[in-house]
């Protein structure tokens, strides 16, 4: 991974590296530490919510169901808390691997206004860009398996809402009362953050 090590050719890629590290490197550490128990949290969830589903068309247990349905929303939270680090990871990696590119055009130039054929300038040239070609192909299957991982756990949680959400309706439908009045008082909680998350961005 690319903060493993920093190729020894080219001052301008140790610049990037370092750059890299010190914008991404916290929220990548913490993406590959949590991703296998976060994974693994969501799998399991999702199976104790299917099961929860298939019983809730019996059931009329308000507390297990809303217990079960908040249990949802905390491994959700989760699940979004690692996909931020990985989403900070992953633009840090594509503005990095821009930042290698004009660093390789501008050798390039430099190669091609290089008077001499041979010589130990040009060889330098040609050394730092056979680093930097090293380099983006190693941020480039970095960030190939940064994205294999977001969209893995991007359908994960995708499962995790949907049978949240039919969780939710069947507590409405089957608890009585007690069930419709906590539905429209969850709706409104997430109406109000709605509201707050907009006058905070305008």
């Amino acid at each position: 991974m690319w903060w493993l090590a920093v190729p020894a050719v080219g001052a301008g890629i140790v610049v990037v590296y370092q750059w890299l590290k010190r914008e991404a490197g916290e929220s990548r550490r913490r993406f590959e530490d949590r991703y296998e128990s976060v994974s693994r949290e969501v799998t399991d969830h999702n199976k104790v919510l299917k099961q929860h589903l298939r019983q809730a068309q019996k059931s009329v247990d308000f507390h297990l169901l809303t217990s079960v349905h908040f249990s949802s929303w905390k491994v959700a939270d989760t699940v979004h808390s690692s996909l931020r680090d990985a989403r900070k990871s992953s633009a840090c990696l594509r503005e990095a691997m821009g930042n290698l590119r004009q660093a390789r055009d501008e050798c390039k130039t430099r190669l091609d206004a290089h008077p001499r054929p041979t010589g130990a300038a040009r060889e330098e040239i040609l050394g730092e860009m056979a680093g930097l070609r090293d380099a983006m192909i190693a941020l480039s299957e970095d960030l190939r398996s940064v994205h294999t991982r977001v969209d893995h756990l991007s359908g994960q949680v995708s499962t995790l809402n949907m049978q949240t959400r039919e969780l939710k309706e069947a507590i409405r439908d089957r608890c009585g009362s007690r069930g419709r009045e906590w539905y429209q008082a969850l709706n409104e909680r997430a109406e109000s953050r709605r509201k707050k998350e907009a006058a905070r961005r305008a």
